[in-house]
């Protein structure tokens, strides 16, 4: 899932299972793929510019960035 921060703005490839977790639905934070933690903007905003590590990392990440702009 792609889910953009608001400390640095980027649309940052976030696991399922991290999102699931339930270190993360108590603290609201996510570590995305490229290591960063990510303070979730508004869900409902469109993403930011992926991270270009997360791109690397996940194929797939820059494909649902565009979905969802």
């Amino acid at each position: 899932m792609s889910i953009t921060c608001i400390s640095d703005g980027l649309s940052h490839a976030v696991r399922d299972t991290e999102i699931a977790s339930a270190n993360s639905y108590q603290n609201g934070y996510y570590s995305a793929v490229c290591g960063h933690v990510v303070t979730p903007a508004s869900m409902v905003a469109p993403d930011g510019q992926p991270c270009r590590v997360c791109a690397e990392r996940d194929p797939g990440h820059e494909h649902r960035c565009r979905e969802r702009r």
